[in-house]
């Protein structure tokens, strides 16, 4: 199974449960409806689709760290690192979850923005007894990372985003919309050379 097949059959699986529950329920939300539409239209129309150009390259970058396992060229970091607050560390521990069902050699770990703004954006890292991730426990050099804020103004998701761009430049983002700060941090590039 390809991972744009997965995220996008998962995207289209959550718009058609939320439309039936929206239906079974009653709801005259009309509005909602034109929303999952547009959001379902998005994601068939390939040539002019942002998510859709998203996950295909979020898909070529795992599909080489996969390759890597088979190669044994794997230098064992993280291959996709998602990060959030909230609501959206939920949404992400989920997505995570499913990509481990599905892809079960990828190392995949869901931190929150605020715990990697405290060991890696610190002079000094804040000490973390018993957990599994510091600061010497993983390379991001060529990990995926994938930051989920509905607003794209979270403060720590944004600063996240600043910070691991001197890690990686493999960062995603899904916010509501294309234009928010977070989205605008990542597409300027990485601030370290």
């Amino acid at each position: 199974m390809s991972l744009l097949f997965f995220i996008e059959m998962k995207m289209k699986m959550l718009v058609l449960k939320l439309q039936e529950k929206l239906q079974l329920f009653g709801f005259p939300m009309p509005s909602v409806l034109q929303v999952l539409q547009k959001i379902h239209d998005d994601w068939n129309n390939p040539s002019e689709s942002l998510n859709r150009l998203s996950a295909m390259t979020l898909q070529q970058r795992l599909r080489k760290r996969m390759l890597q396992y088979d190669k044994g060229t794997h230098d064992g970091s993280i291959d996709l690192l998602i990060s959030g607050c909230e609501v959206s560390l939920w949404v992400g521990e989920q997505f995570a979850s499913d990509m481990h069902r599905a892809f079960p050699k990828l190392k995949i770990v869901c931190l929150s923005a605020n715990k990697l703004l405290a060991l890696l954006g610190q002079g000094f890292s804040s000490p973390q007894a018993g957990f599994s991730f510091h600061e010497g426990s993983y390379d991001l050099s060529e990990s995926c990372v994938m930051l989920i804020s509905q607003s794209g103004g979270t403060f720590a998701t944004l600063n996240t985003s600043n910070l691991l761009k001197g890690f990686t430049s493999n960062i995603f983002v899904v916010t509501s919309e294309w234009d928010t700060q977070v989205a605008r941090s990542v597409r300027a590039g990485r601030s370290v050379p």
